[in-house]
């Protein structure tokens, strides 16, 4: 991390971690991998996570410091990307001064919450429709909801609890009479692979290979945690994705919370993850 003092362009979308302990605040945020940087005052520490400030400066104000993530991924973060020469910013120059700057970030929209595909930054949402909608309806309102928006994948586990956390705190808040929720997540059976037969029998079938993807920020799928015996593809209609989500402490059906499942398409859900990449 770099160390310097400086601010952000607002710290109302940061979390207070609740103490003035500066090098706590720096451990905590490192051992954060949504936090971007710590900004520590005499009195406070703050976590402020990717994608929610748009700039940082750097001040001449020794009340106000800034520990702040930086590795090979980093110029990508950038809206300016002619600042960097080798791979290291001119706003830190060699000789180790560091004059005063601002540089803006990419950032998402209010609502979406941002993650880092490799290079890529990408915003994600879960979105509800008060009427259940099928796979196609869900695309729509994906579009619809944001443009340049579409049904997303999960590149990794921590979009996976992400979504799966989003949706329990809305079945809570809404007081939902439904005890399961599925959101549609992005994933299509390949032709070849929408016989049951096949998917037990040719390897280029079982699990994720099975699958193609509209979302082309995916590389690793390494979000896609299927509910055991999943996917199946029963009956040879289950040729879809979702995520289920239950507010059930056990469940009889062995569906755990946050896992995922193969589907018939034209099924009504209540949720869709989409996504689009930072701005």
């Amino acid at each position: 991390m770099v160390i310097f003092q400086g601010e952000v362009n607002s710290n109302e979308k940061c979390i207070n971690m609740g103490t003035s302990n500066g090098t706590l605040c720096i451990a905590l945020c490192i051992r954060n991998e949504s936090c971007l940087l710590a900004l520590m005052t005499n009195e406070d520490c703050f976590h402020c996570n990717y994608g929610k400030v748009s700039s940082v400066t750097r001040s001449g104000d020794s009340s106000k410091y800034i520990a702040l993530k930086m590795d090979y991924r980093f110029p990508s973060l950038l809206k300016e990307t002619d600042w960097w020469l080798l791979d290291i910013p001119q706003y830190f120059t060699r000789d180790g001064s560091c004059p005063s700057g601002t540089f803006h970030l990419k950032t998402c929209k209010d609502g979406w919450e941002m993650f880092r595909r490799d290079s890529i930054w990408y915003c994600l949402k879960v979105v509800y429709n008060q009427n259940p909608m099928n796979q196609s309806a869900a695309k729509l309102k994906c579009s619809n909801e944001q443009y340049g928006a579409k049904l997303s994948g999960l590149e990794n586990m921590n979009e996976t609890r992400f979504v799966a956390e989003n949706v329990e705190r809305e079945m809570i808040s809404t007081d939902s009479a439904s005890k399961r929720w599925d959101i549609w997540i992005d994933g299509e059976r390949r032709p070849l692979c929408t016989s049951s037969s096949n998917v037990n029998k040719i390897s280029d079938c079982k699990g994720i290979n099975g699958f193609e993807f509209s979302d082309n920020t995916l590389k690793k799928h390494g979000g896609y945690d299927w509910s055991e015996g999943e996917p199946n593809g029963r009956g040879d209609i289950q040729n879809c994705v979702v995520m289920m989500i239950t507010t059930e402490v056990n469940t009889k059906n062995g569906k755990k919370n946050g896992k995922l499942d193969d589907i018939q398409c034209d099924a009504l859900k209540r949720g869709v993850l989409c996504g689009m990449e930072a701005q």
